[in-house]
């Protein structure tokens, strides 16, 4: 047997050979199980303890000492910590047990630290398929737009990353047409996003067609439709003309721009010899001709997309560092825990701003938040690290991966914010979450420091342009006191209002998020003892709260000719609702009558929308197919 061990085994049956010869009954309240290893108290009673042997972090035991297990071993120069605790009892003899102390759980914020400049919220990734032809083909339509646009406008997505291939647009080599299927679907996108206030990430160069692989891929890889470009040249002035084009049309929500998917892996980006090497080249062919073109200073250069490899984020900026603006990487499965240090690897390789422009933390296919691995945990340690913005894999599902319905297969897992409208256009737990968030942190926000005590719990607090506070706080489901103390550094004087996002949230069709359910005064300092049990997330926030209408239906159906009577509600707000027919044909009056068009066929959809009056931004969406 271990010596070491041996050693534990023999003081702990000393201490408890002397504490039965010695032991009183009495009448103190027991220990807590599971204490800190730090807490070395030994209760005066002749009862049966309970005893836990720690040697650094690894807990070996903690159960009667009848059961003590010796199945792991200790190094010999581990230091060890023995906690004996009497265990609870569901009486006491002699008296009423008394009430045991809970931790409150303290928030520590000193609004004059800054921790992270600019903070440009939560984004999304969107590969445009929906609108090309595989999709219509299956029956996707205007209306199912109306609703993802709708819905991404309740989530107030800051940033989209679009994919674009150069096929869409370009043939042949140097020969550019804008007007077909696929520029068309990608343009919808951009001027729905436009209208709800999101910028657009072009990340082009994604996938190479079968149509330009001739001349656009290099030749001899084992699969041209994952090839990096052969004419880095072309390829430059193939961004310059997109770019153009699509300013000319006026979509000046164009802010952003990057090369390619994952170029540090050969699943979505492939050459021969150094990737790293030729993918820094073609950052600088790009730069030069954005600069010879005169229009590099109207556009942000993203490099490199790369997945989980800092290296060559490293190798990128001292090759190429001049020649883009910030960074940009993907990472999955981040645990929440291990985050904050993840992220602070990037922020130390430069002062530029840093996007996580995929990430995810549901890849199992479960639906189920939890502590260790949660959206907010990576949002909070992220934007306390110096992440600039994160957006989520993706926004939506797509039901057929083709542009023309050849070798297709459907993009649906349970980390999108919802599925493709064609499959039920389910919404998940991310999107009230990441869209709760969102609606309380404006653009351009400063993260200041926050600390917290209590455990079980981690929080950020951002501070918009202008002034309005907005507090993060995520407990686990394991945190046994359901009470949170704000701290701030100085007074702050305001009225906050109280958000709360549970793991039981109803994901349903309607994508209305978590409405107000209070609010607290606040000096320099906030007290809150009504926290709900289980794992969540509390939001308090100085801004008022964001309006929304609610609906009697958000999906429903109507005979040809018939009629379908709407109503709606206001939460969070006041004032009037108008009535219009976003998408498809039929009619609705000023109190939400729906007719469908007289010539309208079963299956014909239309989407109708109810906003609010004072504000046609703030809206609500009802998808009516005709029976």
């Amino acid at each position: 047997m271990n010596f070491k061990k041996m050693s534990a085994f023999l003081l702990a049956a000393v201490i408890l050979f002397n504490l039965s010869a010695c032991g009183k009954n009495n009448n103190s309240s027991p220990n807590e199980k599971n204490k800190a290893s730090s807490a070395d108290t030994i209760s005066d009673s002749g009862d049966d303890f309970d005893i836990s042997v720690n040697s650094g972090n690894s807990a070996v035991g903690n159960t009667g000492y009848e059961d003590f297990d010796f199945g792991d071993d200790f190094d010999i120069g581990d230091d060890f910590e023995l906690n004996i605790s009497q265990p609870s009892k569901d009486n006491n003899e002699g008296g009423e047990e008394e009430e045991i102390v809970l931790p409150k759980k303290t928030v520590n914020i000193k609004t004059s630290k800054v921790v992270n400049s600019f903070y440009d919220g939560i984004g999304g990734n969107i590969v445009p398929y929906s609108l090309m032809t595989s999709n219509i083909k299956l029956g996707y339509n205007d209306s199912y737009f109306a609703v993802e646009k709708y819905r991404m406008n309740k989530m107030k997505l800051n940033i989209v990353r679009l994919w674009v291939q150069v096929d869409w647009m370009e043939k042949k080599k140097g020969v550019y047409d804008f007007d077909t299927m696929e520029m068309n679907a990608l343009c919808k996108y951009i001027s729905a996003l436009k209208d709800i206030g999101t910028d657009v990430q072009l990340t082009f160069g994604w996938k190479v067609g079968s149509s330009i692989q001739d001349w656009y891929s290099i030749p001899g890889l084992s699969s041209p439709y994952e090839s990096a470009p052969a004419d880095l040249d072309a390829y430059a002035k193939s961004c310059s003309a997109i770019l153009k084009y699509l300013w000319g049309r006026g979509y000046n929500n164009v802010k952003h721009l990057t090369f390619a998917n994952e170029p540090n892996g050969f699943w979505d980006w492939e050459c021969y010899g150094d990737q790293c090497a030729y993918y820094a080249s073609m950052v600088k062919k790009v730069d030069a001709q954005l600069k010879k073109d005169g229009i590099r200073n109207k556009i942000n250069i993203w490099a490199c997309e790369e997945a989980g490899s800092v290296l060559w984020c490293k190798r990128l900026y001292e090759s190429c560092g001049d020649a883009f603006d910030s960074f940009s990487f993907h990472s999955y499965e981040i645990l929440s825990s291990s985050a904050e240090s993840w992220f602070k690897k990037l922020t130390e390789l430069s002062n530029r701003p840093i996007y996580l422009s995929e990430f995810s933390t549901n890849m199992n296919g479960d639906d189920i938040t939890f502590y260790d691995r949660d959206y907010c945990g990576v949002l909070i340690n992220g934007a306390k690290s110096g992440m600039s913005s994160m957006l989520n894999w993706c926004v939506s599902g797509v039901k057929s991966m083709s542009t023309t319905g050849t070798n297709s297969w459907e993009m649906s897992e349970k980390e999108f914010f919802w599925d493709s409208m064609l499959s039920g256009g389910a919404t998940h737990r991310s999107y009230y979450q990441c869209g709760l968030i969102n609606n309380y942190i404006d653009r351009g926000s400063k993260v200041v420091s926050t600390e917290t005590e209590g455990g079980a719990i981690r929080s950020a607090t951002f501070i918009s342009p202008s002034g309005d506070i907005t507090v993060l706080a995520e407990l686990n489901s394991s945190a046994d006191s359901r009470n949170i103390t704000l701290k701030f550094d100085k007074a702050i004087n305001k009225t906050f209002y109280k958000y709360i996002f549970t793991d039981d949230i109803s994901c349903d069709y309607s994508g209305i998020l978590p409405g107000t359910v209070g609010t607290l005064k606040c000096g320099s300092s906030l007290y809150d003892s009504k926290v709900e049990k289980g794992h969540s997330l509390v939001i308090y926030t100085t801004k008022a709260p964001v309006t929304q209408i609610s609906l009697s239906s958000y999906k429903a159906s109507v005979k040809k000719n018939g009629e379908l009577k709407l109503t709606a509600g206001i939460i969070d707000g006041s004032g009037s609702v108008v009535w219009s027919v976003e998408a498809g044909k039929g009619t609705v009056t000023s109190d939400g009558k729906y007719k469908p068009d007289p010539n309208a066929n079963s299956g014909d959809m239309a989407a109708v929308r109810a906003s609010l009056e004072s504000d046609r931004n703030t809206y609500a969406v009802c998808l009516v197919t005709v029976k």
